[in-house]
């Protein structure tokens, strides 16, 4: 206490003089603080001693200076927070973060709104079934009978076919000497063709089964790739007498759908843009069953539309044909307006089932 007291006296002389004298030297405000924080520190001794008190002069300039003075000091305790000469560092309020300091931005993967599509590789040569225009499975033969088995097929591939493929025999029952059959004609893909050949259902009663696949004129087999036995096939039964259908005399049962005995006009026959004709058809059915009136049509199944009345697609079957007889049956036409070759097909349907298909095709010039 008592060398608080000596300390405050002395800072008050120094705060109404400006200086202390020192014996005959006088000293200036500079030199009482140092003096006072050296007093201190011997005081202190070094000590970090709680109950001793850490006096430390503070200089806080007045708002105006007392006469004769330039300045005045603060004896500040330890709670005291003024400093003196020492500048302040403000702790910002918010601590950049990664996501928020410019000197480490976060690296973000740049998006892309662009879509990329897989490749889509298409087979180069690859058959679809489509239907047995002749001979479904398990049709009854009789044993050594011929017949002409007859498939709708679909070239799904991305290569053209043409005569040069054949439909060759691929395993199972050969019922025949017949294993290879060219095609009739070039395909595109895409595009269908009937392709038939003709076989011999074998002496034995029993059930058999003949398989077949396409080959190209390199040698390459390719069949539809649907499973692992990706051919085509004609199935029969071969059985006794009392289970084949009797047919008209004098006709061979080669049960083959139907024969187009004739087409009016010719193959290929001349028309200007736009012609209006008649087409008429004689065909005959060689099928070993009943061509009923009451459940099948006449109907347009592919190629050009030539029908005048290109809504009236169907139209019932004028009479009943037994097996081996002769259908007739004529059809209002008019041909294309742009020069060109053109074929329509018609047929004898059950429903959607194709019993019987056959073909006009023109030519249309100016």
């Amino acid at each position: 206490m008592k060398k608080f007291l000596i300390l405050l006296i002395l800072v008050f002389i120094a705060g109404c003089s400006g200086t202390l004298t020192n014996g005959s030297k006088e000293l200036t405000i500079e030199q009482v603080q140092q003096y006072a924080q050296q007093t201190m520190t011997a005081q202190a001794g070094g000590s970090q001693d709680s109950g001793q008190m850490l006096i430390r002069p503070v200089l806080q300039q007045p708002t105006a200076t007392p006469s004769g003075g330039s300045g005045v000091i603060i004896l500040a305790t330890p709670d005291d927070t003024r400093i003196i000469n020492r500048p302040i560092y403000n702790v910002p309020t918010a601590i950049p973060t990664a996501t928020n300091s410019p000197m480490y931005p976060i690296y973000t993967q740049p998006t892309s709104s662009t879509i990329y599509a897989q490749p889509v590789t298409t087979v180069c040569e690859r058959v679809r079934f489509v239907d047995d225009v002749t001979i479904p499975d398990n049709t009854v033969m009789a044993p050594g009978q011929t017949f002409r088995k007859t498939w709708r097929i679909q070239n799904a591939g991305s290569c053209a076919w043409n005569s040069g493929y054949q439909l060759v025999f691929s395993g199972g029952d050969a019922m025949g000497t017949n294993y290879a059959v060219n095609l009739p004609g070039t395909v595109v893909p895409g595009a269908t063709i009937d392709v038939s050949i003709d076989l011999v259902a074998p002496m034995t009663f029993g059930t058999y089964q003949s398989k077949w696949k396409l080959r190209s004129p390199s040698g390459n087999l390719f069949g539809t790739a649907n499973s692992q036995d990706d051919s085509i096939w004609a199935k029969i039964i071969v059985g006794n007498n009392a289970n084949i259908a009797t047919i008209a005399p004098g006709i061979t049962p080669v049960n083959t759908g139907c024969t187009l005995l004739s087409v009016t006009p010719p193959h290929r026959a001349a028309f200007h843009p736009g012609d209006e004709t008649d087409f008429y058809f004689r065909v005959r059915n060689d099928t070993y069953t009943l061509w009923s009136a009451s459940d099948l049509d006449i109907a347009y199944i592919g190629g050009e539309n030539m029908l005048k009345r290109k809504d009236q697609v169907r139209k019932d079957l004028a009479y009943d044909v037994a097996p081996g007889g002769t259908l007739e049956y004529g059809l209002d036409a008019i041909v294309p307006n742009t020069p060109g070759t053109y074929t329509m097909t018609m047929g004898v349907v059950r429903g959607y089932e194709v019993l019987c298909s056959m073909d006009v095709t023109i030519t249309v010039v100016y």
